[in-house]
């Protein structure tokens, strides 16, 4: 629905064996497959397309009856957020690289303990910012879909009807309501 963004080939109602709620599935975008490259703009509309289904929610019932439906999708959107600033520098900490477990073994009364290589502040400013892009990107989410309205109602109505949606009805609908 942006530039540069994979395309939506199936949404369903439907869960997934071992998942509640249903999903959609993105195809990857071809200018990726072909580079490797995936963009800071990229990595942001993914996950605010993780985050629509929480969106929605949150603009048809109101924060007070937000569902655990979205379980997958804030782990998913957490898990590239959380790549974005301890991997790629994508934040306001700046050019970092961060293992995941930034730790090392050392001597301590005897027993071996694992030790943080990163400072508490630093780990917390990073914990922040995690915090703050998943905020963002979630009104972002919000913003969008209000502005879709329409569109968020139609998609919704023939999920009812149908359970699934596939990339031809998505586009063609998608094609008449959308407003960027």
């Amino acid at each position: 629905m942006r530039n540069g963004i994979e395309s939506v080939d199936k949404i369903t109602i439907l869960p997934r064996s071992g998942s509640i709620g249903g999903y959609t599935k993105i195809c990857p975008d071809e200018d990726v497959i072909s580079s490797g490259l995936i963009s800071k703009k990229l990595l942001f509309s993914k996950i605010e397309i993780a985050l629509a289904g929480r969106a929605a929610e949150t603009i048809v019932f109101g924060e007070g009856e937000i569902t655990q439906c979205s379980v997958n999708d804030i782990s998913y959107a957490t898990n590239i957020v959380r790549e974005m600033v301890t991997k790629y520098g994508f934040s306001i900490i700046g050019p970092i690289s961060m293992d995941s477990d930034n730790n090392e073994m050392y001597l301590g009364d005897g027993l071996f303990r694992r030790k943080p290589l990163i400072a508490e502040n630093t780990s917390s400013r990073i914990d922040n910012e995690i915090i703050n892009i998943s905020k963002i990107s979630l009104n972002n989410s919000i913003k969008i879909l209000k502005k879709n309205r329409v569109l968020l109602d139609k998609l919704v109505d023939i999920l009812l009807n149908q359970e699934t949606i596939d990339k031809k009805v998505f586009k063609l609908t998608t094609s008449k309501l959308l407003k960027v």
